[in-house]
C-alpha cells in the first residue's frame, strides 16, 4: 500500500453503530458503561473480551470478512478519532484480507484501471481511504450483529470475558 494511503487509513475514525449498543457492551466496555460496585478496568476484566472497542472492532471485523457479513449503518458514531497506530498490523493486516476479496475490489472500483483513476492524486487518495473505511464499518458490524444473532440463539456464547469460539460457527459458510 501506497505509504498516503497507510497514514490516511492509521488516521481512520473508529466507529459505533448505536443500534448494536447491547451487544457491543458485552465485547468491550464502553467510555460511559459503569456499575455501581466495579471500575471500568473491573468492569473490562470481568464482563467484557476486551478492555477497548478498538480491539473489540478488530475482532467484529474479522468475524464479518471471515462470514462475509455486512451490515448497513444506521445509526453510526465516531467513538474516537485515529489511534489505529498501536494497532496497525492487525488492522492493516486486515484490510489487506478484505482488499483481496474480488467483490470487494468490484464494489470500490479497484478492479480496472477506469476504476482506479478515481483514486490518483492526494484527493483520490483520501477518498479510497475513506471508502475503505466505511467498508470495513459495514463488515465490523456484520460481524458484531451475526454475534448478538448467535447470542440471542444461544446466550451461553459470551460468558463474561470468555466467548465459546466453537460456537461463532466460523468453519461454517
Amino acid at each position: 500500500m501506497d505509504q498516503k494511503l497507510i497514514s490516511y487509513i492509521l488516521d481512520h475514525n473508529l466507529h459505533y453503530d448505536d443500534d448494536l449498543d447491547d451487544i457491543a457492551k458485552k465485547i468491550s466496555v464502553s467510555a460511559t458503561q459503569t456499575d455501581g460496585e466495579l471500575t471500568r478496568s473491573e468492569l473490562a476484566t470481568n464482563r467484557c473480551l476486551f478492555k477497548t472497542w478498538y480491539d473489540g472492532y478488530i475482532f467484529c471485523l474479522q468475524i464479518g470478512l471471515e462470514k462475509n457479513r455486512k451490515k448497513t449503518l444506521i445509526k453510526k458514531s465516531t467513538k474516537a478519532q485515529g489511534g489505529w497506530s498501536s494497532r496497525k498490523k492487525p488492522y492493516l493486516a486486515l484490510i489487506g484480507n478484505m482488499l483481496a476479496k474480488p467483490d470487494v475490489q468490484k464494489e470500490l472500483g479497484i478492479d480496472s484501471r477506469e476504476g482506479l483513476q478515481k483514486y490518483v492524486g492526494e484527493g483520490g487518495i483520501k477518498t479510497l481511504s475513506d471508502n475503505i473505511n466505511n467498508l470495513c464499518d459495514k463488515y465490523a458490524f456484520g460481524g458484531l450483529e451475526y454475534i448478538k444473532e448467535l447470542e440471542e440463539e444461544d446466550p451461553t456464547i459470551l460468558n463474561g470475558s470468555v466467548i465459546d469460539i466453537d460456537k461463532l460457527k466460523l468453519d461454517e459458510t
